[in-house]
Order: structure tokens, then sequence, then C-alpha cells
């Protein structure tokens, strides 16, 4: 059996299905006073109904939103040393375009020239301990095309102050030095709360005797391993759209559809084509800071939220349902997100229209409109939570290349075989989806290309 567990911020649901897709339990709590509240009632609901059977759940897939908290909760974040590694200083300050309180927690800067240089590294241990500075940000300028000085002084860090968590910014990007660096500061002192959420799950999990292994959703619609999230939680943040986008089709047995993720107070719009959201053009903002962190593409549709402040206080429903300016709004929201059904629709290729979300039943019967098929799945308000049971592992390769002793395709095939290493490395899998993409830099003299190589594989946990 697997276990999906989605962590929102007031609420947890889980999900247990069989190797097949049979939903065997299911729930959902709202309860708890927070979310680490939330998921032991939900555990707690779903391991007794199972009782005497954990032992059969060979797989725990996880979505939370712990890491998007504590952006908001700044007493959680590390403390950052920010470590640049270039020929020459530069002039640009970081994290130039930042809230004043992530700022504060940026507590030292150095340039570093040379990794050999014993005597510029004897002054960095010192800066650092000085510092008081719990997590540390890497970020090499040429590290795209050549990550080795990173890893030289990652793994010199690591030895020296073992006690340090360190980040290297050649693992979020390649192109965008601001965007690569305010993405490895970030990641950097998110690594705390990340321990903290991972120590809480499994003292949950241990109370139950479960020891079956733990996957986390990513960004992107994959799953990576405890160790990996440990080392990258910045990539988990926004997981639960992108499993939700794509548990609607592993409800609905489709490949191609339209998905509509009803929450609370809002909605996505996405097009699914062959089982896959297309990337977002724009990387993600995270409270305003420019990031490398891609989303899946969708159309956002919120509610009026002025009066939806005045709803936040009737707490029954029914209450909601008659107040007059409730209905205004809600009729107004469905129809807004008809309008961006339209908009989203492929013209000669009409696709059914699945809805998900905590909302979705509440919306289904007033979203009528010319096309045919609208489908509301059975355990619609699980998406997410049934989407991770069933996502596939990822790995991904990104980097910029001067192709002067290399062919593009002797490139291509080392990378794609190092993807394929890092996902043996991590359970047995059926490799289903390859993407190859390259972006050459025709500005610049000699063959130089940014290719991106990404292998996704489904897990074989018997």
């Amino acid at each position: 059996m697997r276990l999906g567990i989605d962590v929102g911020r007031s609420y947890t649901d889980a999900v247990l299905t069989s190797e097949n897709g049979r939903i065997f339990a299911r729930t959902k709590s709202t309860r708890g006073e927070d979310s680490v509240e939330n998921t032991r009632l939900a555990l707690s609901t779903i391991f007794g109904q199972i009782k005497g059977n954990e032992a059969s759940i060979k797989g725990i897939f996880v979505c939370s939103s712990h890491i998007e908290q504590a952006l908001n909760e700044v007493e959680r974040l590390a403390k950052t040393y920010l470590v640049r590694i270039s020929p020459m200083p530069s002039i640009l300050q970081p994290a130039v375009d930042w809230p004043e309180d992530l700022q504060d927690h940026i507590v030292g800067t150095t340039h570093f020239s040379s990794t050999e240089d014993d005597q510029e590294w004897e002054e960095l241990v010192v800066k650092i301990k000085e510092s008081d500075a719990q997590s540390i940000a890497v970020v090499g300028v040429n590290s795209p095309m050549d990550a080795e000085s990173e890893r030289r002084l990652g793994a010199k860090i690591t030895v020296k102050l073992p006690d340090l968590a360190v980040s290297l910014s050649h693992q979020f990007g390649s192109i965008g030095f601001i965007e690569r660096e305010n993405t490895t500061l970030l990641n950097a002192m998110l690594r705390p709360a990340t321990v903290l959420s991972k120590n809480l799950l499994h003292e949950i999990l241990s109370d139950y005797g479960v020891q079956a292994p733990v996957w986390i959703a990513k960004h992107d619609g994959t799953l990576m391993t405890e160790s990996e999230a440990l080392g990258s939680p910045i990539k988990t943040i926004a997981s639960n759209r992108a499993m939700a986008f794509q548990g609607a089709g592993e409800l609905a047995r489709l490949t191609d559809y339209v998905v509509v993720n009803v929450g609370e107070n809002e909605a996505g719009v996405a097009v699914v084509k062959n089982g896959k959201v297309d990337e977002s053009s724009l990387a993600m903002r995270i409270d305003g800071i420019r990031t490398t962190i891609s989303l899946p593409s969708y159309e956002h549709v919120e509610a009026i939220p002025e009066r939806l402040k005045e709803y936040e206080r009737l707490d029954i429903e029914r209450q909601k349902i008659q107040h007059p300016n409730y209905i205004d709004d809600f009729q107004l929201f469905c129809s807004n997100v008809r309008s961006v059904i339209e908009r989203v629709q492929p013209r000669y290729d009409e696709l059914p229209i699945v809805l998900v979300g905590s909302r979705s039943e509440t919306l289904f019967p007033h979203l009528e409109s010319r096309y045919e098929t609208w489908l509301l799945p059975d355990a619609s308000n699980y998406s997410c939570a049934y989407g991770l049971c069933f996502a596939m592992v990822g790995s991904e390769s990104d980097g910029i290349y001067h192709l002067k002793d290399s062919s593009k395709q002797e490139v291509i095939e080392r990378e794609m075989r190092k993807a394929e290493i890092c996902l043996n490395e991590k359970a047995r899998f059926l490799i289903r989806d390859q993407e190859v993409e390259e972006y050459p830099f025709c500005y610049l003299d000699g063959e130089i290309s940014r290719i991106r190589v990404r292998i996704k594989g489904s897990l074989q946990l018997n």
C-alpha cells in the first residue's frame, strides 16, 4: 500500500491506496491547532482503520507547506553566511530587493577568489565563526559551466565546520546570477526548518511502528528522497499545486484534460497533456524575491478578498449561503472560472474538464457551459494526497557547456547517464519520460549552449 499525506496550513489530507489505485482509507483533519496536530490526527485515523497492517505500507509520500510557513515566520530561519567565488569582487550587493526581515538573516558576505589559497581559506573560517552563522550559501560566478570550485569549497567547509549546512548554487539553476544567488540564500536559510519537519513526521510514524521509506514532493510534480529534501528544501515550495493537477488525472484515469483545482477562496486552471502540465515561462517570486524555481503553467482565479474577509467570521456554511453578498461573489467567481476554462481549452481538440480541490463539490453544479464532459471524480477533494501516491521520481541536469571538445549529442548522452545513475541510487524505477532542452548562446564566440536533461521514472516499491 501507498500513503499520501498533503500537509497544508490549516488541514492535513491523508489517503491510503493499493498499487493499482484503489482507495482503502482517506481522511481530512482540520481540527488541530496547527499543521503538526492535524497531521497527528489524520494519521491516527488512517492507522486506526488498518490496525495490525501497518507493515503493508511500502511507501509514504509527503507534500508539506512547512517550508512556506517558515518564510512567514522568520524566527525559524537560519542565520546565513554568503560566500561568492569569482576572480574579482562584485560591486553588486546581495539581497538588494529583499524584505528587511529576510535581509537581516544574512550575517556576512565574503568574496573568495581561489579554493587553493590557504590564507584566504583560514580568514574565511574565522569570519564564519565570528558571524555565528548556522548555514552557508556558496555561489560561484562560473559554476554553471564549472561547478568544481563550489564543490571543493563546500567539502572543505563541511569538514572544518561540520555543524553548518552548506548550499551550493549550481544545484539551483544555471543562468541568471541574481536569481541563482537568491535561491541559494533562501535554501540555506530554510535548512533547519526542514530538519524539524522531518523529525516531527518520523516521530509520528514511529508511534505506529511504520518504517516505510518517505518521499517528498517537488515544485515540478516529481518526488525526491528525504535526504534530497533536507539539502534542497526550496524545491518543495508550491509542490501541492503541481500534485493536485496530476492527481486529478490519476483520479479520473485521464492523461489529457483541463483541471480546475478549487480552494477555499481561489481556483487554479491548467491544461494537462500526456500527464504533464507545461512549465511556466516565468520563474517564481517568493515574497517578491526572484528565484530559479519554476512552476506549472496555470491560470489563477481569485475571489473578491475584501468581502471574503467579512465571511470568514461566519462559521456556519448555511449562514454563508444566505448572506446576499456571498451569493453575488460566488456567482462572479463561477463566471470567472468559466471564462478561464474557455480561454485555455484547445480550439480544435476539446478536453474533458476535471474538478478537484476542497471546494470542488460546491462549485461543480454551478459550472454548466457548452463543454460536454465535466468530471467530479470520487475523492476529488483529496487530489493532492492521491496524486502523491503515483507521482514519478525525478532527476535533472542543467548546465552551460562549451562544445569545443564534445559534440552536443555526446554531452546530452553523458548528462542523461548521470541522471539515470542518480535515479538508480534512489530506488528501483521504470523510466517513463525523458526530456532534453537546448538554449544556444548565439551571441557568444564558439558553440556554447545551455543543456537541460530531465528524467522521470515510476517508482517500483515491491
